[in-house]
């Protein structure tokens, strides 16, 4: 919630409109981590250590674009809590008077951390932090244990149940790739960020030189030998980073400090080999001076100065949404996947049911459910059953597959009249989801047997007389296609190929140009035309008579679902009857 609170209370004290602060906090208080490093790291390692850290920490592409101007996300001050609560950690290992108390007010940093980026399985990783540093510092293993556990306590004693799930989640999501609830699939393993890094794009993302990563390793290796009791302190946060070959590239924000930190020791090594062999004090400053500067060089990444962030929201997209704004009541609500809902959010001042930052697992599942049905009767009904009603009286005590199913029939029974009125927001690029056509088809006896996951959609080239779709052209006077590829002509993989003509103030044109009961992959082809430009789409056959591709080609022909507004392709809009 501190993420919320902090741009009211900045914009109180100095009087700096709301937008200023959004725009520009990211890329101002990314930089504070290097605060509590430099405390950290100036009790046993040389200033190249810190300018390493500080420059690698700062312009490794992750941290640089995720902290970039207006990217408002509780990246830019992670960081900064997480080297704030090792330097106190580092206290209470070190000064035996004091440590109780710095144990305490690490306790107490942490619940402060919580309150900005809420992830309870860091007690667990500042637990073994202060249980390992105590050790090696010679520490009893009761006194270690004892100490760890008034840490768990003071830091950790609201979070106890939500870490073991947790644990449980990181483990099934961001390492084994599976769901770690009752979905056939876990959320995270769609969610490009979080995809696995290989070596080629590790070198990329830190310092884009294969030559200073393995400096980075090596130094990061002697730094552990030579100040070994001081860096085994941050041993868990490094292992986090680590992670990046497994959970995906966000980690890399944990790792590149100390790859940086790697950098800098190296650097420094060779420095006082090369000032033991000099005599005169200006030039050791010299050599010292040069040898920092490198250090700062070579720990950032040249990709940086070539990264331009294109806008989240296009202007097309932002003069859509002031014209719907006209179109939708005030106190409507906006059903959409998750990618859109923050969007929705500010632009149009509606609330949404999955966004940008609440994925709940049952919501998440009815909303990719209700696009893949055929029934749309059973789709509305579903619709208002969540919109009605709060997750707490209908799906706090899902526990499995069984629970799931049994609120699902109940939904598709619930015919109450809408509280509110709902808006279905529907992306006709959305059918390259595979997170929502993979939980959408869960439990839907229509796409039992086999399913084809293949699918394209993307609109094709305008030439004189005809439209370019790749493998075929399209005639624009007379609808026909031609096949620019004999062989595959031959194997026609197309159950059905449409023809469609989306009007948007009256019935669509349809026209079914190709059968073929025989086709071994069962998909269609279509065409979609809108405004004198064409698009191709390929899916499964029985996607057909889904909502998904019913919302798609703006269908006028559904009974509990108005159609409101287009701009096809980015997104079409229905009312829920």
């Amino acid at each position: 919630m501190l993420i919320v609170y902090l741009p009211e209370w900045i914009s109180t004290l100095t009087g700096i409109p709301l937008k200023n602060i959004f725009l520009f906090s990211p890329a101002v208080l990314s930089a504070l981590f290097i605060i509590p490093m430099y405390y950290w790291l100036k009790h046993f390692a040389p200033i190249h250590v810190f300018i390493g850290g500080a420059f690698l920490g700062l312009f490794n592409s992750i941290y640089f674009i995720r902290t970039s101007l207006g990217r408002y996300d509780t990246d830019f001050l992670i960081l900064f809590f997480v080297f704030l609560i090792l330097l106190f950690i580092t206290k209470a290992v070190f000064d035996k008077q004091k440590s109780y108390f710095y144990i305490i007010f690490s306790g107490f940093l942490f619940n402060l951390f919580m309150f900005w980026y809420y992830k309870p399985i860091f007690v667990a990783f500042f637990s073994i932090s202060l249980f390992i540093g105590l050790l090696i510092y010679k520490e009893s293993f009761i006194q270690s244990l004892k100490k760890t556990v008034v840490f768990s306590i003071s830091a950790g004693i609201l979070y106890l149940i939500p870490l073991l799930f947790q644990i449980k989640h990181y483990l099934l999501s961001y390492i084994l790739k599976e769901s770690p609830n009752f979905l056939p699939v876990g959320s995270g393993q769609f969610i490009i960020e979080l995809q696995p890094v290989n070596l080629h794009k590790f070198i990329n993302l830190t310092v884009d030189n294969t030559g200073a990563v393995v400096l980075a390793v090596l130094g990061l290796i002697l730094l552990f030998v030579k100040y070994y009791r001081y860096m085994v302190i941050a041993l868990p946060i490094i292992i986090v980073g680590l992670t990046i070959f497994t959970a995906g590239e966000r980690f890399l924000i944990y790792l590149a400090p100390f790859l940086g930190m790697g950098i800098g020791y190296v650097l420094y090594i060779f420095q006082q080999l090369m000032i033991k062999k000099v005599t005169k004090k200006l030039i050791k400053k010299f050599i010292t001076f040069a040898i920092i500067f490198i250090t700062a060089f070579i720990s950032m990444n040249s990709n940086i100065l070539i990264q331009i962030s294109p806008p989240i929201v296009q202007n097309k997209i932002v003069q859509a949404y002031k014209e719907l704004d006209r179109k939708i009541e005030k106190n409507a609500y906006v059903w959409a996947w998750w990618d859109y809902g923050n969007e929705i959010e500010y632009f149009l001042r509606r609330g949404t049911y999955i966004d940008n930052h609440s994925f709940n697992q049952v919501k998440t599942y009815f909303f990719a459910h209700s696009m893949l049905l055929h029934d749309e009767e059973k789709a509305r009904n579903l619709i208002a059953f969540t919109t009605n009603n709060y997750f707490k009286e209908y799906g706090s005590d899902i526990k499995d597959r069984e629970d799931l199913f049994l609120l699902k029939e109940k939904a598709y029974s619930y015919k109450e009249k809408l509280k509110n009125p709902v808006y279905i927001y529907w992306n006709p690029y959305d059918i390259y989801k595979d997170v929502i056509l993979q939980l959408g088809i869960y439990g839907t006896k229509e796409y039992k047997g086999n399913i084809s996951f293949a699918k394209a959609f993307f609109e094709c080239i305008e030439e004189e007389k005809v439209y370019n779709c790749g493998r075929f052209e399209f005639d624009k006077t007379f609808l026909i296609v031609y096949w620019k590829d004999e062989k595959y002509k031959e194997e026609n993989p197309y159950a059905e190929v449409n023809y469609v003509e989306i009007k948007e103030n009256r019935e669509n044109i349809y026209v079914n140009l190709f059968k073929n009961e025989d086709s071994k992959k069962r998909l269609m082809l279509e065409f979609i035309r809108y405004k004198d430009k064409l698009y191709f789409l390929i899916a499964d056959i029985k996607f057909k008579n889904s909502l998904f591709h019913r919302f798609m080609t703006y269908d006028k022909n559904l009974k509990y679902f108005e159609p409101v507004y287009i701009k096809f392709p980015d997104f079409v809009v229905y009312k829920v009857m």
